[in-house]
């Protein structure tokens, strides 16, 4: 090529870079082999670079369960060509796991087969290196699980440093034994080595404890090539591994000679310990093992004992630098274990010589220069890091760049913009430069407390809310840093339990709650709550049925609690008087209300939850607060026992709307009714009582319909009488029902009411459990909706919980849909549509398989007859020794003949038959 020619004047300027740059250009790890290759047959620049400097360094990828085993071509190759030591080149392999999806055809690997000769080359290297049985069986016979090569692979690449084993997927099939079955039922075994069989008899998981190959076979790590130079290891193990005891593969890794980096992620049940694991390893002069960086992340379902950590730390003795993270798991809570120090300490005694007590962390914490260990060290040395860098980079002098339009604003527009920072950004602001320090200094702790720790980090500063009931934290931040910043309180919430006298309450002997209410008490009522918007309390939720307002404070302490004339420390020492719970729940809706009351509605919402069915003095309570400003209100209640119980929880629930919805400019947003309940049974009540029930529903409704602005209405459950059905006023938005049970007259009431305004519908019933079937609905008089919520069972043709149709009136009646919501109604329906016609495609293969059979054996005897009559009967042959095999293979031969020319076309016809009748059949 003229390209190639150094004296050539059209060379391109690539060939002109010098051998240094197109060796990092071929060092990248984004080029594959295939590339490389490609890259040496362009010139013989390209081929010297990568030849010299690039082939002896390979990097190659082990994909798990590729659809074509490229693994066990290259395994085979180095079989056959052992001269050409290829396998040397290998220094680095990447675990990627393509596992196989069992609903998707697509995905399922192709099985492998060996030759003779190979097999008896395999089983001289088994014997040689002592594989063990099951990954002898796995390689040689089973060939699917393609993992088990690894292995193997392992005694051809004697040079490997680096192995990563990626994210460790223990699963042989990514799918259920069940959609397994279903998947392969539709196709019929053709072969004899058919999917169907080899996929259904495959374990979903790993057998037995569930531990790979490769670590089934470090027990012969002295004699695998690969092993005794490998200086980095890697792994990471799916949530899904917890109970393969991952923690189990650990020790052979410490015990590999050569080994100097361990990066190992996985969760664990913590059930076993490692001392007197069965293996002897060879440490050296030394017994200890060679690593010297160990970063571990263990998510413990059982929670993660020290004594595990312990014993790792006897292995070791060469360690420079050790990372741990170490949590307890349960479900989808997750929290770090107690016990950081004494695994700290461990390792630097095992590791005195080498390493050093700024270079352990354990879930973050470490030791700072006093030997002291502290919980946060890790962060504390990264910011150190990145103050030191900040200092180094301005004391580099007078830059000829322009200061940062940023740092340019005006203080006080800085103010507004930093509010609606995270606090991570917030902290980076600060070391970037003293002007922006200032200012952030002043924000960063206005937010007193988050529902959760990890929220500090995430949520934006302008989310300034208290919770009162998370006392201990509360109590933590006001000791820290005061309560100077509570000018920029926005939300307060308030539960009950502040006002009950029990470990939940302010003399909780744990935490001084009364000291904390009690400031903020005298902060609130002293007008240092300006931007306070929105309050949200309980009243009677706390506990299950309370006796009527449990004694909580004595007279003597009530000016100290809200009257801001100091507070004492101490629990009483005297039983409180009867009624000091009610009088302190009063005199703290007072406060709230006195502070409330000048404000307009656009400034100031308030927002409450009552527990109908507890015995708490609610209706009462509600003349201390400012129904003028309430925007929301949550009505709880419970299942009754009997009609009078329901009668009385009724009586309650018509009071407290009764009162609210009488308030001159009351301007409720939200309604929710939630969790009543009541089992009629007539013939055990009297009729004058059911007659009540209905009037005093009849009452309820009037009520709801007097809230002109509510634009929000929940109904969780019936209300007493599952027949009756809650409606909304006029231009209520969004309106929800749930629950179950809904009989018909329910449904002809909702089809009868005109929703005027509703574009927001939410539906979920559970499966009607009588013998009463719902009727069509012909109409509904509802039509501005934008977005339905409703339960998969609607979509079903005999659905249990809606009436049959429903969703179909619904679409033709709302034009407005959005194209969202109707994207989702139509994929249900496609999906019932598909659920409803597979399970007859089994029927027609077997159909159609029936008559390609009748028409294949009908075609096999009639040729047979003819053949051997002509040469038995009419004597046209003669009969000799391979008579029967030949008189096979014409027949076999005729009838295929006659299928290609005849039998598809009937065949075809008599398919295309039983296809259209079967998937036409009547449910």
């Amino acid at each position: 090529m003229a390209a190639q020619n150094p004296t050539d004047a059209t060379r391109t300027p690539f060939y002109t870079l010098p051998n240094e740059i197109l060796v990092q250009i071929f060092s990248n790890k984004s080029l594959s082999n295939k590339d490389l290759t490609n890259a040496q047959l362009t010139c013989r620049l390209f081929k010297d670079n990568i030849q010299s400097f690039i082939t002896s360094n390979r990097h190659y990828i082990f994909r798990v369960d590729e659809v074509s085993q490229p693994t066990w071509k290259l395994i085979r190759y180095l079989i056959n060509n052992p001269e050409l030591n290829s396998g040397h080149q290998i220094v680095s392999i990447t675990v990627e796991w393509h596992r196989r999806v069992a609903k998707s055809e697509d995905t399922w690997t192709k099985p492998w087969f060996w030759i003779a000769a190979d097999e008896s080359k395999l089983e001289s290297l088994f014997y040689k290196y002592r594989l063990t049985d099951n990954t002898r069986s796995n390689i040689l016979h089973h060939g699917r699980n393609s993992e088990s090569l690894l292995p193997l692979l392992l005694y051809f690449t004697p040079n490997l440093k680096i192995l990563d084993l990626g994210n460790i997927d223990g699963r042989i099939v990514d799918g259920t034994r069940a959609e397994c079955t279903s998947s392969f039922d539709v196709l019929r075994s053709y072969w004899d080595r058919s999917p169907d069989r080899a996929y259904r008899d495959e374990p979903g998981t790993l057998e037995s404890d569930g531990t790979l190959f490769f670590f089934d076979n470090l027990e012969c790590s002295d004699s695998l090539p690969a092993l005794r130079g490998l200086k980095y290891f890697s792994m990471k193990c799916r949530d899904e591994t917890s109970n393969r005891h991952s923690e189990m593969t650990l020790p052979p890794i410490l015990g590999l000679p050569s080994i100097e980096s361990i990066q190992a992620s996985f969760t664990t049940s913590g059930s076993r310990n490692i001392s007197g694991y069965g293996p002897n390893y060879d440490f050296g002069a030394k017994s200890t093992s060679s690593v010297k960086f160990l970063e571990l992340s263990v998510s413990g379902t059982g929670g993660h004992s020290q004594e595990y950590f312990f014993s790792l730390a006897k292995l070791t003795g060469n360690l420079s630098h050790v990372n741990i993270s170490r949590k307890y798991k349960a479900g989808e809570i997750t929290r770090t274990l107690e016990g950081d120090e004494e695994i700290a300490r461990t390792f630097l005694q095992y590791n005195r010589t080498t390493l050093q007590s700024s270079k352990i962390f354990i879930n973050g914490g470490g030791f700072n220069d006093d030997g002291k260990y502290a919980g946060d060290a890790k962060r504390r040395k990264m910011v150190f890091e990145k103050q030191r860098l900040f200092e180094l980079t301005r004391c580099r002098g007078p830059s000829s760049h322009p200061p940062s339009p940023f740092i340019a604003l005006k203080p006080l527009l800085l103010s507004h913009i930093i509010p609606h920072l995270s606090r991570a950004d917030i902290y980076n602001l600060m070391l970037s430069c003293k002007v922006l320090k200032d200012i952030c200094q002043r924000n960063l702790w206005s937010i007193f407390l988050f529902p959760k720790a990890e929220d500090i980090k995430t949520r934006p500063l302008k989310e300034r809310c208290l919770n009162v009931n998370n006392w201990a934290e509360l109590e933590k931040t006001i000791e820290k840093y005061g309560i100077k910043d509570i000018e920029n309180l926005e939300t307060l919430g308030v539960g009950d339990e502040v006002f009950v006298p029990s470990d939940g309450g302010i003399y909780d002997t744990r935490v001084n709650k009364k000291r904390v209410f009690t400031i903020f008490s005298d902060q609130l009522r002293n007008g240092s709550t300006p931007n306070l918007k929105l309050v949200s309390i309980q009243l009677g939720c706390y506990g299950g049925q309370c006796s009527p307002f449990h004694p909580l404070f004595d007279t003597s302490s009530f000016p100290s609690m809200f009257g801001g004339f100091g507070f004492s420390s101490r629990p009483p020492s005297t039983m409180p008087s009867e009624n000091a719970s009610e009088n302190a729940c009063k005199d703290f809706l007072t406060l709230i209300k006195n502070y409330s009351e000048p404000l307009p509605p656009s400034k100031f919402s308030l927002h409450l939850t009552i527990n109908i069915q507890s015995h708490y003095n609610s209706e009462a309570l509600l003349a201390y607060c400012d129904l003028t400003k309430l925007t929301k209100l949550q009505l709880i209640g419970k299942g009754c026992r009997n009609l009078t119980d329901a009668t009385l929880q009724l009586d309650r629930l018509v009071e407290i709307l009764s009162i609210v919805s009488s308030v001159p400019n009351q301007q409720l947003k939200g309604l929710e009714i939630d969790a009543f309940g009541y089992k009629d049974n007539e013939d055990a009540e009297p009729s004058e009582y059911w007659e009540g029930l209905q009037e005093k529903l009849e009452v309820l409704q009037g009520l709801v319909f007097r809230l002109t602005k509510l634009r929000r209405l929940k109904v969780e459950g019936s209300i007493f009488d599952p027949s009756f059905i809650l409606l909304p006023p006029p231009n209520v938005k969004s309106l929800s029902y749930s629950g179950r049970n809904t009989p018909p007259i329910w449904w002809e009431t909702f089809s009868k009411y005109p929703f005027t305004g509703l574009e927001y519908l939410t539906l979920i019933f559970k499966y009607w459990t009588s013998n009463v079937k719902l009727p069509a609905l012909k109409n509904i008089q509802l039509s501005s909706l934008r977005e339905i919520t409703i339960n998969d069972d609607a979509y079903d043709k005999y659905s249990g919980s809606h009436p049959p149709g429903f969703i179909n009136l619904i679409v033709n009646t709302n034009p407005g849909l959005s194209p969202r919501c109707l994207q989702a109604i139509a994929d249900k329906k496609a999906d019932r549509c598909n659920y409803y016609m597979s399970w007859r495609i089994p029927k027609i293969i077997e159909l159609c398989g029936g008559e390609l059979e009748g028409m294949l054996k009908a075609a096999v005897a009639g040729y047979a007859k003819k053949l051997i009559d002509e040469v038995t009967v009419e004597k046209k042959g003669v009969l000799n020794e391979r008579f029967d095999e030949e008189v096979e293979d014409e027949v076999a031969g005729l009838v295929a003949e006659e299928f290609e020319k005849v039998m598809v076309g009937i065949f075809a016809e008599k398919c295309k038959e039983i296809i259209r009748g079967g998937l036409q059949w009547s449910d």
